[in-house]
């Protein structure tokens, strides 16, 4: 029976040490819990963060230490051992409380860095945003214009790849529009800020995209532009061959000769009517270009002109 009452004296005295080490654990570690620091950016955060998981990860074993400890309490106290058993009683509920009162600040602690995560998230992000808008208002080259056909498809297929660099940046600023809403409803007191800050994101964001969607435009302009000269060119080719082939017509000299130079008038003339319709769909192809107040319609004009005279030259 002695001895039965000294290990079980020996029990609650390791019981209490264990116990009491387990309080220095704890109030050692609330200065983590009870932290109000944020820091003043992401990289703060965390570090912060990166603090507070490796005391999470130490809570969740001391909880496996605490657990065991109430065992062995109510174990000892079955006991009845009256003066032992008033002490365990009173350290173990003490410990718990302990427990119980750093458990809710890590909780608070862990909600108080995730919103402050979200909040040094949406800043950086925004500043990464307005970077990337910035970076695609300055590749924007509204003045570059093509020479010609194949310049003018190169510069358009340049476009296009900017416009699917534009389509990913876009999916970002709608992600952020999103992270917007969430975080003026979870932090009401910075709705301020976030919102003018998003603004600002919004209203760069809608110059870039109407400075593309212009510039592609223009591409679609100058495309015309430089298929209206190039029909040109080509008309005016056909035009100036015939006509140098009939200057090159000698007069005929006798009845045979009259025959054959006719047959050869008679075929100019059925490869100009032939064309007509080419003749005419340029015309109004250029009529089209200056109705729709295109840039170039001045030299349009100048050109349509010029192709009319090319025309009077081959009827005389």
């Amino acid at each position: 029976m002695f001895f039965s009452f000294l290990a079980e004296a020996s029990d609650a005295y390791k019981l209490m040490r264990e116990a009491a080490d387990l309080v220095v654990w704890i109030n050692d570690k609330e200065r983590i819990a009870s932290e109000e620091s944020l820091g003043k950016g992401p990289d703060d955060v965390e570090e912060l963060q990166r603090r507070f998981d490796e005391f999470q990860k130490e809570l969740r074993t001391n909880e496996l230490r605490l657990v065991r400890l109430n065992s062995i309490a109510e174990k000892l106290l079955q006991l009845g051992r009256t003066d032992a058993a008033l002490k365990i009683q009173l350290d173990i509920n003490n410990l718990n409380r302990k427990w119980d009162d750093l458990k809710k600040n890590a909780e608070e602690r862990e909600q108080q860095l995730l919103s402050a995560y979200e909040v040094q998230r949406f800043t950086r992000d925004a500043e990464e945003a307005q970077d990337w808008i910035s970076e695609k208002i300055e590749q924007l080259d509204p003045s570059e214009l093509g020479q010609d056909l194949r310049s003018v498809k190169r510069l358009q297929k340049k476009h296009e790849a900017y416009e699917r660099d534009l389509n990913a940046l876009g999916d970002k600023i709608r992600e952020l529009d999103d992270l917007t809403k969430r975080l003026i409803n979870s932090h009401p007191e910075q709705a301020d800020l976030i919102i003018q800050k998003q603004q600002i994101i919004q209203n760069q964001w809608t110059d870039l995209t109407s400075k593309a969607d212009l510039h592609k435009a223009k591409l679609l302009d100058d495309y015309d532009y430089q298929k209206f000269l190039t029909d040109f060119r080509d008309l005016a080719t056909v035009i100036n061959s015939i006509i140098t082939q009939i200057s090159s017509d000698e007069l005929a000299r006798d009845v045979p000769g009259a025959e054959a130079l006719l047959e050869r008038h008679h075929e100019h003339r059925s490869e100009i009517d032939a064309r007509s319709g080419a003749f005419q769909a340029f015309e109004d192809f250029g009529n089209d270009l200056i109705n729709a107040e295109h840039f170039a319609s001045e030299d349009i004009k100048q050109k349509l002109e010029e192709m009319d005279k090319i025309r009077q030259n081959l009827e005389k």
